[in-house]
């Protein structure tokens, strides 16, 4: 891959976003199985 020096500067925050994007989706998860098993009781 020779487009590392060629890619702008979007690319460190793109990869910054999607690893955002999955820790929120994951915290959004755990807090919604806590949330179940804490009203199933």
């Amino acid at each position: 891959m020779t487009s590392a020096q060629e890619m702008p500067s979007w690319g460190p925050t793109a990869m910054a976003v999607a690893s955002a994007a999955v820790l929120v989706a994951a915290i959004v998860v755990a807090l919604r199985a806590l949330w179940n098993m804490r009203n199933r009781k």
